[in-house]
C-alpha cells in the first residue's frame, strides 16, 4: 500500500502484471459469465469470448474483469442492466412531467428519449426529454426564448 500512496505500481497482482496460468484466466472469464473462443492471450490484451447470458461476442480484457476497475465482461448485458436501472415508472415519470408544466401525448419511452408533451407555459406541442427536465432545463425552447434577457446593445463610441 506504502509503493502506491508513493505513486508507484501496485503489487503485481492489482497492476495486472502478473503471470496468469491459461487454466485460472479462463476460470475468471467463466465466472464473468463469458466463454473464451480462443486461445488466452494476456491480462492486458482483449481476449474474443461469448456471452452465456445474451450470446454476444465480445472481447474484454482479463484485467478489466480482475482489477481495480472491476469491469462487466459483456458491455450489452451491462449497458441493458444500466438501462434497467435508470428506468422511471410511467406513471412517476408523468406525474413529474405534470408538475414541470407538461402534459405527455404519448407514452413513456425512456429518460433520453424525446417525449411528446403539450407545454402549458405557451400551449405548444414540444419534446423534452424526461431526463432534461430532471435536471432543471426548461424543456420548451418557446418558453426559454421569452424567458430569456435581451442581448444587451452594441456600446456606441464616444
Amino acid at each position: 500500500m506504502g509503493n502506491v500512496i508513493k505513486g508507484q505500481r501496485g503489487c503485481v497482482y492489482c497492476s495486472g502484471r502478473a503471470r496468469l496460468a491459461p487454466e485460472a484466466a479462463a476460470a475468471v472469464m467463466r465466472a464473468a459469465g463469458l466463454e473464451p473462443l480462443e486461445p488466452y492471450p494476456g491480462t492486458a490484451f482483449p481476449w474474443k469470448s461469448r456471452c452465456t447470458r445474451c450470446g454476444a461476442t465480445v472481447s474484454p480484457r482479463l484485467g478489466s474483469l480482475t482489477g481495480q476497475s472491476r469491469r462487466p465482461g459483456c458491455k450489452p448485458c451491462a449497458d441493458r442492466a444500466n438501462g434497467v436501472a435508470q428506468r422511471h415508472d410511467e406513471d412517476l415519470a408523468v406525474a413529474e412531467m405534470g408538475e414541470h408544466g407538461f402534459e405527455p401525448q404519448e407514452p413513456y419511452r425512456g429518460v433520453k428519449r424525446p417525449w411528446r408533451c403539450l407545454c402549458h407555459g405557451c400551449g405548444t406541442i414540444t419534446s423534452p426529454t424526461f431526463g432534461s427536465i430532471l435536471a432543471g432545463q426548461s424543456g420548451c425552447r418557446r418558453c426559454a426564448d421569452a424567458a430569456a434577457p435581451p442581448a444587451a446593445a452594441p456600446p456606441h463610441p464616444p
